[in-house]
């Protein structure tokens, strides 16, 4: 939720009739979840395939995520990206985090340890 009360909903899908479609999309409700916003692509860069957000966390300054995502082709390993926005519809991309070669598993943790510090908590795993 943003510190405004907008609600965001942030949904994963794999389409089952175009292979290695993973995708995410979001929609926001500024009336506690009666009426959402279309639904929209998530990351329409075409570079990569964002999958899912496998965490946000809510400061003062606005949402901090972490997303898992994919080559277009979705035959490389996962990749994270850290995202920021200031109220839930303008997502920006701060840093990638790993690189599908990497192969350094998608799970993580955000926390805030100081304003303005985030911390990120990542499960890996060996090659």
């Amino acid at each position: 939720m943003a510190k405004d009360g907008r609600v965001i909903l942030l949904v994963s899908s794999y389409d089952w009739k175009t292979p290695a479609k993973l995708l995410m999309y979001w929609s926001h409700s500024d009336d506690h979840g009666e009426t959402c916003a279309p639904f929209q692509k998530f990351d329409v860069d075409p570079a990569c395939s964002t999958y899912y957000m496998t965490d946000v966390l809510s400061t003062k300054d606005g949402l901090y995520g972490m997303s898992a995502g994919f080559a277009p082709d979705a035959l490389t390993q996962a990749h994270n990206l850290f995202w920021f926005s200031r109220d839930g519809p303008d997502w920006e991309l701060r840093s990638v985090h790993t690189r599908p070669e990497e192969n350094r598993g998608d799970e993580v943790d955000l926390f805030q340890t100081s304003p303005g510090a985030i911390t990120v908590l990542h499960r890996d795993r060996r090659h």
